[in-house]
């Protein structure tokens, strides 16, 4: 019973010193409510599918490759059997506010890009390997040559420009993605494009970058740092689903891409001290995964 009581006294202390607002490094802030997760912010982003793709998630303020192959799934298996390593890369932004948990600064941008997420010709049902799976977000203020803008992703030339600017700010965070989860859309199952259009989620783990010390590792036992849900993007520029593969108007750089994420943070260190040594007050705890 003292230990559980203990426990208990913790967890709330840990609670109130996450009220407030979390200042982060970068001079990002965002404001809690004492519970968890609470950092929450939706995001849009661009992706395409490449075979020319070296950068990984070590390679800091260093632009994805922009040099497309057609994202039907009869391309990216010909790339495949042609020995290339067709691979899912993207950059794309936070959206900046000042509701509960919603990140916010003084004239700053928050990108990101992401890759490492390959083609899996044995998993027709989920084909994206996501074992090698990263993603990198940058802090920027001073946005030279303009603000990241994942609508400019219509051409090489102005995919080029934006993919830079994604990434020219500071290391925010860093983090390698976990269960990365791929739902195809069903009607573009149904005509034999799985890859056109879907859904994804995942977990991410965060890795390094400057504001890495207020989030916190495995808040709960089996979960990660930050979740990352509903992420929906399309390839086909229609408003409808067609019922036939010649109805698709097919883009190399997706549209419409959106999602949410959600984080466990803290003000400072030393709180996440403090909150580790709650969860050691409560012992075991029942494996949890968001979904």
């Amino acid at each position: 019973m003292k230990k559980l009581l203990l426990a208990t006294a913790m967890l709330a202390a840990s609670s109130a010193a996450n009220a407030g607002v979390v200042s982060a490094a970068g001079g990002v802030s965002w404001e809690v409510d004492g519970g968890l997760p609470n950092f929450s912010a939706t995001i849009d982003f661009t992706q395409w599918w490449t075979i020319t793709n070296t950068t990984e998630v070590g390679d800091v303020n260093t632009a994805v490759s922009t040099q497309t192959i057609s994202p039907t799934f009869s391309s990216i298996s010909s790339a495949f059997q042609n020995g290339d390593a067709p691979e899912l890369v993207g950059a794309g932004k936070f959206n900046l506010g000042n509701g509960l948990g919603e990140p916010n600064c003084n004239g700053c941008e928050l990108t990101f890009s992401f890759g490492g997420l390959f083609f899996d010709p044995q998993n027709s049902a989920a084909p994206i390997d996501s074992s090698e799976g990263w993603l990198n977000i940058y802090v920027d203020y001073a946005q030279v040559g303009g603000a990241f803008d994942e609508a400019q992703f219509t051409n090489l030339a102005s995919a080029t420009d934006h993919a830079g600017r994604a990434v020219d700010g500071d290391l925010w965070l860093s983090l390698n993605l976990r269960d990365f989860e791929y739902y195809a859309d069903p009607a573009y199952v149904n005509i034999g494009e799985p890859l056109v259009s879907g859904t994804t989620l995942f977990f991410g783990e965060v890795i390094g970058g400057i504001a890495e010390s207020n989030f916190i590792s495995d808040f709960f036992v089996g979960a990660y740092e930050a979740d990352a849900f509903g992420l929906a993007s399309t390839f086909d520029d229609n408003s409808r689903a067609p019922t036939t593969p010649g109805g698709l108007n097919v883009s190399e750089y997706s549209v419409r891409g959106s999602g949410n994420v959600e984080a466990a943070t803290v003000s400072a260190p030393s709180t996440i001290a403090m909150f580790g040594l709650a969860l050691v007050g409560l012992g075991a705890m029942t494996r949890r995964r968001k979904s």
